[in-house]
């Protein structure tokens, strides 16, 4: 993180330095949509059988929050082109007594969190005016985790986020995922772009659980981004 910041100025003052040339950074709000009633089933068996003695039960939500980096560059003809990275997550939490298998209670207290990162590898839109512009990015490799952390259990590796299924973790492995994006693109006022996007994914992530425990990850999303460089 200590590298993180200066890079990241220093990359600011070379997109507004370098004409054309735009980067963003925003904050974004979404939902999966059509749910994730796989998860939502997990929660129901946690609640109910894994962990009923817990008194701050889990909820099971469908709001997504994360950030949004975006570097791009705008042509002459109002086409843009454009990389980025965004993360999306959701966190629910429970906490209580629970007995393990040997029925020895012990207390709990676990945080739950669904996460999908992804990178548009390479994306392109038309701006129609300065107020409004649209694209797509048809390419987009992801990465979809289920994870869980216990901070009072006795296994420092729970202490720390795990993933709660441990399916292959490789380059092509179960948590990766593939699917493209369409956007829809406003600015209200020069630098500040409002968008709408949906992501569709071209495989059901399946985290390693064949052939029930398929997760369908499209998604929709509200974004607000700062943008510097030349927009006009």
């Amino acid at each position: 993180m200590k590298k993180f910041f200066p890079a990241l100025i220093m990359l600011l003052l070379a997109s507004s330095a370098m004409g054309q040339t735009y980067f963003g950074i925003g904050y974004q709000m979404g939902a999966f949509s059509s749910g994730l009633p796989n998860f939502q089933n997990q929660i129901y068996r946690w609640n109910r059988v894994v962990y009923p003695g817990f008194t701050d039960k889990f909820e099971y939500g469908n709001r997504l929050f994360g950030s949004a980096f975006e570097i791009g560059y705008l042509s002459d003809s109002k086409f843009y082109f454009f990389t980025g990275w965004n993360n999306s997550h959701y966190v629910t939490h429970g906490e209580g007594t629970y007995k393990d298998v040997n029925g020895n209670s012990h207390e709990g207290s676990i945080d739950v969190k669904v996460r999908h990162n992804v990178f548009h590898t390479i994306g392109f839109g038309y701006r129609l005016n300065k107020y409004v512009g649209f694209g797509v990015s048809p390419l987009d490799w992801g990465n979809f985790k289920i994870l869980y952390k216990d901070a009072k259990s006795t296994d420092v590796l729970e202490q720390d986020w795990t993933q709660l299924y441990k399916g292959n973790t490789g380059l092509l492995g179960q948590n990766n995922t593939f699917g493209g994006t369409v956007f829809l693109d406003v600015y209200p006022i020069k630098r500040i772009r409002l968008r709408a996007s949906y992501y569709q994914d071209y495989f059901q992530a399946k985290l390693g659980l064949d052939p029930y425990y398929a997760f369908n990850i499209n998604s929709f999303h509200l974004q607000a981004s700062f943008i510097m460089g030349k927009l006009d």
